[in-house]
């Protein structure tokens, strides 16, 4: 019985340049992400800026989308802010100090305003779309030319707002910020002698949600969802 014997295949210059610009893509996620998200966020402030002129704020549907960009400045800037966090994480050594007890404070509201920004915005959407339907297809009705105000606008904001976001600030608040020791660089890292400084984690103590009220929690959270 003749010995067969494999000839290697050579790999196709398109399959190997796809892998190349793949493996950089992942190595380099967040250099890459970090522009996008810095544009992204001063052309959101621009929109910003000539949806909120007086001219403007007449209109139910321009206060929304007002409000609309405000949460894509809010998830924008948690986006830039975790891509920073990332390099910074890649370069940090023994020598980098933690946290302070206010950027952990400021980490959690940051990152409870970025979820709700999520559930929000699609929801701010089909309400916008919905009064615009409702206007469009009754231009004679004085009922329905309420939802055009900047009133009606701003209310069902405020509402849908506090409705999304209940989930988010109730899991919040039993997570306690708590002191674990003493951080103490070592001598080559040229503090001074004898510093020290805090380092935080994150507990749960004092009050924690009943299994009901995580129950009904979870089933607000599945209905916001859904947008």
């Amino acid at each position: 019985m003749e010995n067969s014997t494999v000839v290697p295949t050579e790999e196709s210059p398109v399959i190997t340049a796809l892998t190349v610009i793949a493996t950089f893509g992942s190595d380099n996620i967040a250099y890459l992400k970090l522009p996008v998200a810095f544009l992204g966020f001063f052309l959101n402030i621009f929109h910003l800026f000539i949806l909120t002129r007086k001219s403007m704020r007449v209109t139910s549907i321009n206060v929304w989308l007002i409000y609309i960009a405000v949460c894509d400045l809010i998830i924008l800037f948690y986006a830039g802010r975790e891509d920073v966090k990332t390099i910074w994480e890649a370069e940090k050594n023994e020598c980098t100090p933690p946290e302070t007890y206010l950027h952990k404070i400021l980490s959690n509201t940051l990152f409870t305003c970025n979820r709700t920004s999520w559930i929000l915005t699609p929801w701010l959407v089909i309400i916008m779309a919905t009064a615009r339907l409702l206007i469009i297809s009754n231009p004679m009705s004085a009922t329905f030319e309420k939802l055009s105000t900047p009133l009606f606008a701003i209310i069902s904001s405020i509402i849908i707002t506090l409705f999304c976001s209940i989930t988010s600030i109730i899991m919040l608040i039993p997570v306690n910020i708590v002191k674990i020791r003493e951080w103490i660089p070592e001598e080559s890292c040229g503090f001074p002698s004898n510093y020290s400084q805090p380092l935080y984690g994150q507990g749960q103590d004092g009050w924690i949600p009943s299994l009901e009220l995580i129950v009904v929690l979870l089933f607000i959270q599945g209905l916001v969802n859904v947008g």
